[in-house]
């Protein structure tokens, strides 16, 4: 699975990948790791701090053969908000396959697509990649 990590008003760190990694991915790939799909994880700082103005974190998967799954979630802290988000995207993610395996069960072990690959060095400075 490829992931892109992608803050906005906030410097992305190693920490918030390891914990992009153990929250989401990780969750993720315990049933569904393909090399073709694709994970983006965005993670939105507070523009100003005020009380309505709460981090936020954007997981959208594109699941190929199936729907593209998103999901957003803010909360007090960030990382809170990354690990409500994983939650919900698991649940929509097993419900997806699910509905996949009852509609065609045969089509599911069709072989996967290879996925392209995009170097670091090309990224800008907010964006991270890693599988």
């Amino acid at each position: 699975m490829m992931i892109v990590l992608r803050t906005v008003r906030q410097d992305l760190d190693d920490s918030i990948r390891r914990f992009v990694q153990r929250g989401v991915v990780r969750r993720l790939a315990r049933f569904y790791d393909r090399p073709d799909a694709a994970l983006t994880v965005e993670l939105l700082g507070r523009a100003i701090p005020r009380r309505d103005n709460q981090p936020q974190c954007r997981l959208t998967l594109v699941m190929p053969g199936g729907r593209t799954q998103h999901v957003e979630q803010a909360a007090e802290e960030l990382r809170e908000a990354v690990d409500r988000a994983g939650v919900r995207l698991e649940r929509r993610v097993k419900r997806e396959l699910s509905r996949l395996r009852e509609r065609n069960p045969h089509r599911w072990r069709r072989r996967p697509r290879t996925a392209i690959r995009v170097p670091n060095s090309a990224l800008p400075p907010n964006v991270a990649m890693f599988s």
